[in-house]
This record gives structure tokens, sequence and C-alpha cells, in this order.
């Protein structure tokens, strides 16, 4: 067991990259990583749990943590429907009726606090993932708190909390992509921690 490297993620952060002139592009591009991300990694998971039905306390182990993860997953796909809904939803073509909703946005995740919910849920979760043995278990990036950013020269992260990095005057296409690079990012590291407790048969 200890020689099987599952690899769960296929993360195409190419797609991530978000052009303000291209809102159909980028709208597309959400689309394909979302796609490609949870598609894979959930096909991939799938095989995995039926390769490790033999080990009972290990198969157990992997199972919660899928449970802890797919429970994440679904909290941002609702903090992402909600921002959606507050920019206007989508238009008659499919596409976001309000692009340019960056008031809406800063208005629902910072003003009202899901920014700060999401932050929470976050850490909770690298909290697990340190449980099963993950060092570098953190996900949420926090410029104020991120000694990497303490001897920025040009000081453009310097204050910056969480929530206003990420939801402080962006619109809907740039929010909805952090949220979707932020969910490649979990199932990295829930695929990370998986292929450890793989090798070292650790259990929690």
């Amino acid at each position: 067991m200890n020689k099987i490297y599952i690899t769960c993620t296929v993360i195409f952060l190419c797609f991530s990259c978000t052009d303000k002139k291209s809102s159909k592009q980028s709208e597309l591009n959400n689309q394909l990583l979302e796609y490609s991300t949870l598609t894979f990694h959930f096909r991939s998971m799938d095989q995995l749990e039926s390769m490790l039905k033999e080990d009972s306390l290990l198969y157990a182990d992997i199972l919660k943590l899928r449970q802890t993860t797919s429970e994440l997953i679904d909290f941002i796909g609702n903090v992402q429907e909600h921002m959606i809904n507050a920019s206007g939803g989508y238009n008659e073509n499919g596409s976001y009726f309000n692009p340019q909703s960056n008031e809406q946005i800063e208005r629902l995740m910072i003003d009202e606090g899901l920014a700060t919910k999401l932050k929470s849920q976050l850490d909770k979760y690298s909290e697990t993932l340190r449980s099963y043995g993950l060092i570098e278990s953190q996900i949420s990036f926090e410029p104020m708190k991120n000694p990497m950013l303490k001897n920025d020269p040009e000081k453009r992260y310097q204050g910056l909390s969480f929530e206003n990095l990420h939801f402080e005057d962006v619109d809907i296409i740039e929010a909805t992509t952090t949220l979707q690079i932020y969910r490649s990012t979990i199932l990295m590291k829930e695929g990370l921690a998986i292929n450890l407790m793989l090798m070292n048969k650790h259990t929690p």
C-alpha cells in the first residue's frame, strides 16, 4: 500500500485567470475549472474506496474525511449561489445579469459577514487535515497574518484581511473564480492527506 501514490485532483489553474474585458470567457473558465476538478476528483476517490474495503479502519477514516470535504464543498457552493443571486442572477442567455456587481458582492461578503464565515470553515477544515498528519494544511490566505508578506517592499497587501483581499471591490466573475480556486485547493489538500494516510497507515 505504501507504494500507491494517489493523484486525486487535476487542477487547471490556468483556467482561473480572470479577464474583466472578456466576461463570457471568464465564466466558461470557471465552469471548466469546476467540472475538471470535481468530476475527476470524485471518480478517483470512488476507485480508491473500492481498493480499500479490505482495510476497514483506513477505509472508515477516508470516508470520514471525504464527508467533511463534501460538506465544505457544498458550503462553498451555497456561498457562490448567494453571490450570484446578490449580483442579479443570470440573464436570458445564461450569462451573469450584472457582471460588474462589485457593490453587491462587497455588501454580501464583507458587510454581512459571509466571507468571515467562509474563512472560519476553511480554517476548521485545515485543522481537520492537520489531525490526519498533514503539516502544510493551511488553506485560507490572509495577508496580514502571512509571514511571507511582512517584508513586501511595495506594501501591496499590508493590513489586508482575508475578507478584504478576496471580496473588496471585486465583481461576480472575480469572486466566483476565487471560490473555484479555493475549491481546487481543498481537493488537492485532501488528496495529499489521503496519500499520507496510505503511506503511513495513519489513523487520527
